[in-house]
């Protein structure tokens, strides 16, 4: 007998080598796990957020008129006027405890194009994109360069 035997250490170098290549698939295995679940959080979040928007948007167009002002400060009016409540008008991804959406101001008289932008939340709230409403009612979740294209100054000169 050759005295006392301990897996992976005086075991013949075929089984370290085995063990070796187990371990580096199961690394893998959690790394591709991990990524997978915190991507699939950050859709679940961002599609949330659309759904507070779109409401934020069609609650503004059903009680606009009541505001007597252009839409400038309309997230605050619709919260203090009892319309939303402040939670609809939080991105989930945000640790704010303010409103993170924007109402584009669109003058009452003015015609709007079907791809005009009514509202959109700020940039910082997810990586490297956010929701954008349009006037037809659809919600999209923009990136990069064409989230500041569609957005551009907007989210400087207007109120929240």
């Amino acid at each position: 007998m050759s005295g006392l035997v301990i897996p992976g250490v005086n075991a013949p170098r075929r089984t370290r080598i085995k063990l070796a290549v187990i371990l580096l698939i199961a690394a893998y295995v959690l790394w591709i796990g991990t990524y997978a679940i915190l991507n699939a959080r950050e859709l679940q979040l961002q599609s949330v957020c659309a759904a507070n928007l779109k409401g934020v948007a069609a609650a503004f167009q059903m009680y606009g008129h009541e505001m007597g002002v252009e839409n400038g400060n309309a997230v605050e009016w619709l919260v203090a006027h009892g319309r939303l409540e402040l939670r609809q008008t939080i991105c989930p991804s945000t640790s704010l405890a303010t409103t993170n959406y924007v109402m584009v101001p669109i003058s009452k008289n003015s015609q709007i194009k079907e791809s005009a932008i009514v509202a959109f939340e700020q940039k910082s709230n997810h990586r490297d994109g956010g929701n954008v409403v349009f006037s037809d009612g659809h919600v999209k979740f923009v990136r990069g360069v064409e989230y500041d294209n569609l957005v551009g100054e907007r989210s400087a000169t207007s109120s929240r």
